[in-house]
């Protein structure tokens, strides 16, 4: 999602990034990461350029393992 020089990608980059990930704005995305704070900075760029289903799983990998009820993979 980044430039070499550390910018941010244009909003056509990003587009395109994500649409040849194979995901539409009509998906339901949720990001996450270890701690939630990069799977933020992808929602947040994702609902930047039109993603607005995009959603963020704060808790992310920590919580979720941390809940032995939840299963592993």
């Amino acid at each position: 999602t980044f430039n070499e020089d550390g910018t941010v990608k244009s909003t056509a980059e990003l587009k395109e990034l994500f649409t040849n990930a194979g995901l539409t704005k009509e998906d339901e995305i949720v990001t996450y990461c270890t701690k939630g704070i990069r799977s933020a900075h992808m929602a947040l760029l994702m609902r930047m350029v039109g993603f607005e289903k995009a959603r963020n799983y704060d808790g992310s990998f920590y919580e979720w393992a941390g809940d032995p009820s939840l299963p592993l993979e």
